[in-house]
């Protein structure tokens, strides 16, 4: 990954790193029940925000990871590996699980929401997936911005 190599310090490379190890440890973790998973996902303390240029910066490390050939690619592990490092950074999230039928099939959507709206997604996938599960930010998910 050149992103380790463009890295501007050592504290950057090692959050590269950490993004790297979640998101090939995920579904692992994805074994868990959802109450289990929602608790786990969560900081353990209200997290103090973080500067935008961190959170731009944890969002294109994510990015980089879940594009590289090391790591399922698949909205799950993007979404929550995200989600993880992002509310760590303070940012108020949701996450929202979704179905909706594509092409004649039945196909489920993962995203995050940021106040009441989907966050980084290229599509709006609300149009085509109904949510069905959020968690656990009930804020963040209906727009209020707590």
């Amino acid at each position: 990954m050149r992103e380790i190599a463009a890295a501007a310090s050592l504290s950057d490379a090692l959050l590269l790193g950490r993004i790297l190890m979640f998101a090939l440890l995920l579904p692992l973790a994805l074994r868990r029940d959802l109450a289990s998973l929602a608790a786990f996902m969560e900081p353990r303390r209200p997290p103090r925000p973080a500067p935008p240029a961190t959170i731009a910066k944890i969002q294109r490390y994510a990015d980089t990871v879940c594009a590289s050939r090391l790591v399922r690619a698949e909205c799950l592990v993007r979404g929550l590996t995200r989600y993880y490092f992002l509310r760590r950074a303070g940012l108020s999230l949701g996450v929202v699980f979704g179905m909706g039928e594509i092409d004649g099939r039945l196909e489920g959507h993962c995203w995050l929401v940021h106040e009441g709206h989907p966050f980084m997604e290229a599509r709006d996938p609300r149009l085509h997936f109904r949510p069905m599960l959020t968690f656990p930010l009930a804020s963040a998910v209906a727009g209020d911005g707590r």
